[in-house]
């Protein structure tokens, strides 16, 4: 099994590296998993992000897809490959930035041979 899912690795690999100019840099934005920073002056709390600069190929939902409850027409999805962040897992409330707009993430799913993340992200 463990060949098979290095096969599916490189060619989601190769994949990315023909993709081109579908493929665009974004900056996946992990919340930190504890102590966000507290400013007394403003008597705010600030969650604390780790920026990762990755390659993603970016596509909206198909209509059929679209419930308009858990995926909205106006979300999108990003596709990363695992290895280019091979210590970190995206989870839900972290960010993506693209074009320097930044998007929620709502849901992260990998696929079963652990080679690419799927974002369904949102504009908040």
């Amino acid at each position: 099994m463990a060949g098979l899912k290095e096969a599916f690795k490189n060619a989601a690999a190769a994949a990315f590296a023909a993709a081109g100019d579908v493929k665009e840099e974004v900056t996946l934005r992990v919340k930190a998993s504890a102590n966000p920073a507290y400013n007394p002056t403003t008597d705010s709390v600030t969650d604390t992000y780790t920026d990762y600069d990755v390659n993603a190929i970016p596509s909206g939902y198909d209509s059929r897809e679209v419930n308009n409850q858990t995926i909205l027409d106006t979300d999108e999805k990003v596709k990363i490959l695992v290895d280019d962040i091979s210590n970190v897992t995206p989870k839900r409330n972290d960010q993506v930035v693209r074009d320097s707009v930044t998007w929620e993430v709502i849901h992260v799913h990998k696929d079963p041979a652990d080679a690419v993340w799927t974002l369904q992200i949102r504009k908040p």
